[in-house]
C-alpha cells in the first residue's frame, strides 16, 4: 500500500488517520467491496464530527487482509485474531469443503519483539486448534454419511462389515454366568 504523506490526517493522540471516503482508493476497491472488507474485519470507523477515520492499525489490518486475498483469491481463512472471522471462514468452508486453507508460514524475523512473536504464535496455536476441530468434524460428518449409505464404501469394507454383523452377539450378563458356572463346575 502507498499512500501519500498529505492524505493523511495528524491528530493530538499521534494518529494518522485517513478518511473513509479515501480508503478504498488505497487497494483499488469499489466502497461495497471495502466496506465488506471492514465487516468482515470487525473495523468500526472512529468518528469525528460528521466524518469517519480508520487509524494506522485498522490500515494494518486492511492491507494484511488485501495481501491474503491477492495470495489465495479470497477472504476465506483469512486468520486474524482481532474478529471472528477466522471461525466463520472455517464454519463457511466446512459447510462447502473438507480441506482447509494452508496457513502461510513466514521466516522468522529477528527485528520482530517478544510481544510481536507470542502474538504469532497465539495465532499459529489458535490456527491449527480451528484446523485440527475443523478436520475432526469434518470426518466424524463422513463418518456418519457413510454409515448412513454404506453402499458408498469400497466393497472390501463392505464385506468386513458383513463378517461383523454375522458374528452372533453375545450377552455379557449371560456369557459372565456361564463363566461363573464352569468356574465353580471346576472346583
Amino acid at each position: 500500500m502507498v499512500q501519500a504523506a498529505d492524505d493523511r490526517k495528524q491528530t493530538s493522540n499521534d494518529r494518522n488517520l485517513t478518511p473513509t471516503s479515501e480508503a478504498p482508493e488505497l487497494w483499488s476497491l469499489k466502497s461495497s467491496a471495502f466496506y465488506e472488507r471492514m465487516k468482515f474485519l470487525g473495523i468500526q470507523a472512529i468518528k469525528q464530527g460528521r466524518k469517519s477515520y480508520l487509524d494506522d492499525k485498522q490500515i494494518a489490518q486492511l492491507d494484511e487482509l488485501d495481501e491474503y486475498i491477492q495470495e489465495h483469491g479470497s477472504m476465506e481463512g483469512f486468520n486474524n485474531t482481532n474478529s471472528n472471522a477466522l471461525v466463520k471462514a472455517e464454519e463457511k468452508s466446512l459447510e462447502t469443503n473438507v480441506q482447509q486453507p494452508q496457513p502461510t508460514i513466514e521466516a522468522p524475523n529477528h527485528t520482530r519483539s517478544v510481544g510481536s512473536e507470542q502474538q504469532q504464535m497465539a495465532q499459529l496455536v489458535a490456527s491449527a486448534q480451528n484446523k485440527a476441530a475443523g478436520v475432526l468434524i469434518a470426518e466424524g460428518v463422513l463418518a456418519q454419511q457413510f454409515i448412513a449409505n454404506p453402499e458408498m464404501l469400497p466393497e472390501e469394507l463392505r464385506t468386513q462389515i458383513q463378517e461383523a454383523n454375522a458374528v452372533p452377539k453375545i450377552d455379557p450378563n449371560a456369557y459372565a454366568a456361564q463363566l461363573l458356572q464352569q468356574h465353580q463346575a471346576a472346583n
